[in-house]
């Protein structure tokens, strides 16, 4: 049986956190150093959450979901970003990302988001159109720092967004056809 859960990354049980990080190396080994706490996986200031699928215990979907508050075109927006987003191999195809993303979807816009917005490699575009994401092919996400950013479009990533809120979607233009500033620290892009 599938059960789907939603776990604060600093609260989340030993049992499901191991097998995420586990997941999460499986798919990105290159991201993990030695030297560099394994959970949570984006900062503790950034309030994750963990969107995870799991079948008789074993965890096969996982998305992390993170929010901050941001200036962008000198309004002050809330902003959530997807990442982590990864399914075990024996279950690819199946539609089980599909309830996991469409849960973390759900998730941003009742948490009041202005809007959603996040990178991913342009092999994954229509699994996340399918989402109601839309690519932002006239914007990037910048992470990194303002004195060393990191831009999206530097790690040949595609940025994808969905206006949720009421003014964000009045400030439509103005949103998709500039760079989104992130402050993420160091090297980190969401």
């Amino acid at each position: 049986m599938t059960e789907l859960s939603r776990h604060r990354q600093a609260d989340c049980p030993a049992q499901i956190r191991d097998q995420i990080v586990v997941l999460l190396k499986e798919q990105w080994p290159h991201t993990f150093r030695d030297d560099e706490p394994e959970w949570p996986s984006e900062s503790p200031g950034l309030n994750p959450i963990s969107v995870v699928l799991t079948t008789d215990g074993i965890v096969i979907c996982h998305a992390a979901v993170s929010r901050k508050t941001i200036s962008h075109v000198g309004r002050q927006y809330l902003v959530f970003g997807l990442s982590a987003m990864v399914t075990a191999a024996p279950y690819r195809r199946l539609g089980f990302g599909r309830r996991v993303l469409e849960n973390a979807t759900r998730y941003m816009q009742q948490q009041s988001a202005d809007f959603g917005v996040f990178t991913c490699d342009e092999g994954l575009k229509s699994f996340y159109n399918w989402g109601g994401w839309e690519v932002a092919s006239r914007s990037s996400l910048v992470g990194g720092t303002r004195e060393n950013p990191l831009p999206s479009e530097s790690l040949g990533k595609i940025t994808l967004i969905q206006l949720f809120s009421p003014r964000a979607r009045a400030a439509r233009q103005a949103i998709l056809s500039t760079p989104i500033q992130i402050e993420l620290g160091e090297g980190k892009l969401w």
